[in-house]
């Protein structure tokens, strides 16, 4: 850290150079005179006659001593130590920069990029191409930071994975390096990500990640609390959804990408598998499904159901439901509450239960849907030529309007009138 501050407080130092003169670099001679000679080798043998140079580029030329010095050298400048520095091969210098801290190279390369660009407003075509004759050191050194910066950009450090129990396995991976890239595993799995720096741009970080049943004849029950901080977050298996509770076959997955909500290598974010469980489904369900048979049909693995009755069903069993005809739709599945499980016609039971297949027939009963929203008003939304109010995520569904209302003023807060259906008689209440 005592070097980070002195790397910082010498950058600074160069970069006020319009204020004030720094000094000059050890082989500068006085009155601007300069002459400049490389030690042979590896290196063209270049040594210039002494020639006059501008006040800008002696600076250029000390802070390129300065920064040799303190990131190969590990030290202030000295005329021994950039003797020593001056004569290195293109390979140390890469060795070298390989070596570095991640901390050191960022500084490093944010650095070389504002003293090309200083060098290009300041100086002289002349003196730039001077300037690159007498530093080939610099000039490798250069190409090194951006080579390393680059690879370590393009490798993440994962993929990542643990086995969290019973053949479940998280895997992530990233789009860049940072040190908030980690998984912590326990009760609540925590997965980092952080942003990144690629040159002088900040970039946003980006974690993939898997949950995969990888047993080849085990079907798990996974369910966990999902909870996420400075990131977003998409799924390519679903909506997200703040609670989980799935069913795995074998081989199958789940995938989310979190991205960084801000960019830079100090930006960090976190998504959380709270509470998470997994369990090993080794029998089925019994399994009662209520329906309105006129409307449509429920079947298991390709079975008819009865309205009603109960079924056992074998382990991983699927209920597909389908409307009898074009002027009914499938509205979802939901509890003898009136809880909405799903609404995709096909539905895996996760426990023994009682459910009901909700259709709805244009001209037929009226039913009811209560939707979550943003502001807490009460309000009624009336369906209209097959278009459905799809405002966020619906709760409930209903064929009694009185237990629709009741609903919304408990919980939620949209009542929908799902169908072209016709209101049982009766008196209601609607409040204001």
């Amino acid at each position: 850290m005592k070097k980070y501050a002195q790397k910082i407080l010498s950058l600074l130092l160069v970069l006020s150079m319009l204020l004030s003169m720094l000094p000059a670099q050890v082989f500068a001679a006085e009155d601007g005179a300069h002459e400049h000679c490389e030690v042979c080798g590896e290196h063209e043998c270049i040594c210039d006659d002494v020639q006059e140079f501008s006040e800008e580029y002696l600076e250029i030329q000390a802070w390129i001593d300065d920064m040799l010095c303190w990131y190969l050298g590990n030290s202030g400048v000295s005329e021994e130590l950039l003797a020593e520095i001056n004569a290195m091969t293109s390979d140390e210098v890469a060795d070298k920069v390989v070596a570095m801290n991640v901390d050191d190279r960022r500084i490093a390369q944010v650095e070389l990029y504002e003293l090309k660009a200083t060098a290009e407003a300041l100086l002289s075509d002349d003196e730039i191409k001077t300037l690159k004759q007498n530093n080939q050191v610099a000039l490798w050194f250069d190409v090194a930071v951006d080579r390393v910066a680059a690879r370590a950009n393009t490798l993440a450090t994962g993929p990542l994975e643990e086995n969290l129990g019973n053949g479940l396995l998280i895997r992530v991976e990233y789009n860049a390096n940072s040190d908030n890239n980690k998984i912590t595993t326990g009760n609540d799995v925590v997965i980092g990500v952080g942003g990144y720096q690629d040159g002088c741009d900040d970039k946003a970080g980006t974690a993939t990640i898997t949950l995969t049943n990888t047993n080849d004849d085990v079907i798990l029950k996974v369910a966990f609390n999902l909870t996420y901080s400075s990131v977003s977050l998409t799924s390519t298996t679903g909506k997200v959804e703040t609670v989980y509770e799935r069913l795995l076959d074998p081989n199958g997955s789940l995938e989310f990408t979190a991205t960084t909500n801000q960019k830079g290598a100090s930006k960090k974010g976190s998504v959380t598998l709270g509470n998470l469980s997994i369990e090993e489904v080794t029998s089925g369900f019994t399994v009662a499904v209520n329906y309105d048979s006129s409307l449509g049909s429920v079947k298991v693995n390709g079975e008819s159901l009865t309205s009603g009755v109960e079924k056992e069903l074998p382990v991983g069993a699927q209920l597909t439901a389908t409307p009898a005809n074009n002027q009914v739709v499938f509205l979802g599945w939901t509890d003898e509450n009136g809880n909405v499980r799903s609404t995709n016609p096909e539905y895996r039971p996760l426990e023994s239960e009682r459910i009901k297949a909700v259709f709805a027939k244009d001209g037929g009963k009226a039913v009811f849907g209560v939707y979550k929203k943003e502001s807490k008003s009460f309000t009624i939304n009336i369906y209209k030529s097959n278009t459905y109010y799809t405002a966020n995520s619906l709760g409930y569904l209903f064929d009694d309007f009185s237990k629709a209302v009741n609903a919304a003023n408990n919980t939620y807060d949209t009542v929908v009138l799902m169908n072209n259906g016709k209101l049982s008689a009766g008196t209601y209440t609607i409040p204001s």
